[in-house]
């Protein structure tokens, strides 16, 4: 049911760890496996509270002390189970 996905517009930038990077997003789907997760039929539950979302693009805003791969103001698409929104 879509009535139950609010935006979340006041969500603190998080601060990140060494080998992390933090993305501004600008466009983030819906996963067939976010649908799974909320409707309780996906195989691995995650912990709650839980933020939908696996699949998102934007532009890297900080990486990481550690992070080598990846600039600032690169931008990127990514998927990752667990994205912190």
């Amino acid at each position: 049911d879509a009535n139950v996905c609010k935006p979340a517009n006041d969500v603190p930038i998080p601060d990140i760890k060494p080998r992390e990077v933090l993305i501004r997003v600008y466009a983030a789907g819906v996963n067939p496996v976010d649908t799974y997760i909320r409707s309780g039929t996906y195989a691995r539950l995650p912990n709650l509270p839980y933020t939908p979302g696996m699949d998102c693009a934007g532009v890297i805003e900080r990486v990481g002390d550690e992070v080598t791969k990846f600039k600032v103001i690169k931008v990127v698409m990514a998927m990752a189970m667990g994205m912190k929104f």
